[in-house]
């Protein structure tokens, strides 16, 4: 339901459902004129505006009450908003808008929604295709660069645009850059727009060097903008942007040092062009490429590295001709490969069954890091009792070996497994294997359905791995999912025969049974939706459903729970008393008899069975004259 609009009458599950009667024929909304423009501009009213009708179901306008002056909403997708009215009352079921707009971004197609009450909406498309009146300034550059007394290195850039943010191309209005107090604004500070753009070429300021300003924007009434910028000065030394870690001895950083060009105040020298060189302390040697060439004031390295001794300090210094060098400390950690260790173990399993958590194996040295360098090929083996299945070799990866489909076939008890590799020293683990149980059914539910077959049962009981087969009766079920150890879901396969059968679930050589578990019944007579009236007034398997208290209408009525596919009989309190009253489900949009049943002396009455073949919320009612008493049958 959209937000703001009334609820009228009562919509159920599955298309069944009571419809005040004052709506029953009014089905949709149809967009008879579309709203249009020769071209669309932001903010502005369409040309054609938007004309909705309230339709009935074989498509001809509604004139009655209340449809006839019901109110059409319009609403508008995405960052788009409408101007003008956006609700107008129909006229004999006609709803013609007037002075109705979009705000948008130009290119950008939005979806006008028509909504009215419980009604079908209608759509349509627009295209913004101009843009509307200039509204404000935005900078699509910012200025950069800011070394005092001289022109910026990057000129600010800044676009003409209307309120839904588009570049208004027609505007050559001028622009202003205006800087805060204490600074002077040097070269050109007033530029024309060209097609809605005002580029700078000239612009700087004069102030104090590592003190920030912020330099605004303006052109007559438009909204400003504004952006802040530091002073910069002279390059006189090096800082470290980010610091080298990550790294094993005689290999790269992971994360490469980057090395800033400042000036005295610390501020980035983004002219810079500054070969910075690196260079070790003694007791170590760099690897990669020594050097770097700064790219607006920041010098990356790419592939530089450290040998040295696993767990010593070294130092670490940048440094550029006439500029203060920088240093940091590095430490190699991670020595030659000595060992295997586990990093995630196998979990206990059944006899046979994969391991649901594999065993996952690094390549260490001898202080316990992983050498992520590493290949070997890691091995597994089993201690006496068990057999091991599955890939029992792998490959390490990043220095990892991930075993996918290990599993231990024997006797209930406890495990070791090996893991080795060529010149390592071994893993091991323990793991809990046991053998599962035979497979046993204590219940199902439901216990009935049609010899059509595809019921879905749930099936009850223990031992259940995840392997099993279920048979019906015989055949095969279809659908079968294991949900946990005591549940199964299955659907029932079609039958020749009605009456009792058993139900079977077996894996390999193990078979739990059920006799008579399940009935196979002829279906009723169908009474359309899903609804079916059983040929018997007991049939097997009934069930009579709580008794619940009639409503006298479908806003109010209560809900009862009913199982798919099993024949229930509803009963209800609240009724005339000593009564015969017809008894209606309803299907689709019409109601369906199934017979009239008396009530007794405290207003209680017990309907004939129904069966329903799907999940829904069905209506049912009694009637006793032209009063009707209401509940919902919930399957």
């Amino acid at each position: 339901m959209l937000a703001g609009v009334a609820a009228v009458g009562l919509v159920l599950a599955g298309g069944l459902g009571f419809v005040s009667n004052a709506q029953a024929a009014a089905e949709r909304l149809s967009v008879t004129t579309p709203a249009s423009a020769v071209t669309v501009t932001s903010g502005a009213v369409f040309t054609t505006q938007p004309v909705i009708t309230l339709q009935n179901a074989d498509g001809t306008t509604d004139t009655t009450a209340p449809a006839a002056t019901a109110t059409v909403y319009a609403t508008v997708s995405g960052s788009a908003s409408l101007v003008g009215t956006p609700s107008v009352a129909a006229v004999t079921g006609v709803a013609t808008f007037s002075g109705l707009g979009i705000v948008g971004t130009v290119g950008v197609t939005y979806t006008i929604t028509y909504f009215s009450g419980t009604y079908d909406v209608a759509t349509q498309t627009v295209t913004v295709a101009a843009a509307g009146s200039a509204s404000r300034l935005a900078i699509t550059t910012s200025a950069a660069g800011a070394a005092s007394g001289a022109a910026f290195t990057t000129q600010p850039v800044l676009e003409i645009r209307d309120a839904g943010g588009s570049r208004v191309t027609s505007s050559t209005d001028s622009v202003t850059a205006i800087a805060s107090i204490g600074a002077t604004e040097i070269g050109t500070a007033t530029v024309a727009a060209v097609a809605g753009v005002a580029t700078f070429a000239s612009l700087g300021l004069t102030a104090t060097v590592g003190s920030t300003y912020t330099l605004t924007f303006t052109s007559g009434s438009l909204t400003v903008a504004s952006q802040s910028i530091t002073m910069i000065g002279a390059a006189s030394a090096l800082a470290l942007a980010t610091a080298p870690v990550g790294f094993t001895s005689g290999s790269a950083f992971t994360t490469q040092p980057m090395i800033s060009v400042v000036d005295s105040s610390g501020s980035r020298i983004t002219a810079s062009t500054a070969v910075v060189t690196a260079t070790v302390s003694s007791g170590a040697t760099l690897v990669g490429t020594t050097t770097a060439t700064s790219v607006a004031g920041h010098a990356t390295f790419t592939n530089l590295g450290v040998t040295g001794t696993v767990g010593t300090a070294y130092t670490l210094t940048f440094s550029s001709t006439g500029l203060t060098s920088i240093a940091t400390v590095v430490t190699p950690s991670i020595g030659a490969v000595s060992k295997l260790g586990m990093v995630t173990s196998a979990s206990s399993s059944l006899s046979g069954a994969v391991f649901a958590t594999q065993p996952r194996v690094s390549v260490m040295d001898a202080a316990g890091n992983i050498t992520t360098a590493s290949t070997a090929t890691v091995t597994a083996a089993v201690s006496v009792g068990g057999t091991l299945s599955g890939t029992a070799s792998v490959a390490a990866v990043a220095g990892v070996a991930t075993f996918s489909n290990l599993a231990i076939t024997g006797g209930a008890g406890t495990y070791t497994i090996t893991f080795t590799s060529t010149g390592l020293t071994s893993a091991i683990q323990t793991v809990a294997i046991t053998v599962p149980e035979v497979p046993r059914v204590t219940s199902i539910s439901p216990s009935s359905g049609w010899t059509t077959g595809g019921t879905t049962i749930a099936i009850y009981g223990s031992g259940f791995t995840g392997s099993e087969t279920v048979a019906i009766g015989g055949l095969a079920a279809t659908g079968v999912t294991v949900s946990s150890s005591t549940t199964i879901i299955a659907r029932t396969p079609a039958s020749a025969t009605t009456g009792a059968v058993a139900i079977a679930v077996s894996r390999g050589g193990s078979t739990g049974t059920l006799a008579n578990a399940f009935v196979y019944l002829r279906p009723g007579t169908s009474l359309g939706g899903g609804v079916y009236e059983p040929t018997s007034s007991n049939p097997p398997g009934v069930r009579q459903a709580p008794l619940k208290k009639a409503a006298r209408s479908v806003n109010a009525a209560k809900k009862v729970s009913v199982t798919v596919n099993q024949p229930t009989k509803l009963r209800l309190s609240g009724v005339p008393k000593k009564a015969r009253m017809k008894a209606q489900v309803k299907v689709g949009s019409s109601w369906k008899s199934f017979g009239s049943a008396k009530s007794n002396s405290k207003g209680q009455i017990t309907l004939a069975p129904l069966t329903f073949t799907r999940a829904n919320t069905f209506v049912v009612r009694v009637q006793k004259g032209k009063k009707s008493y209401y509940v919902l049958a919930n399957s």
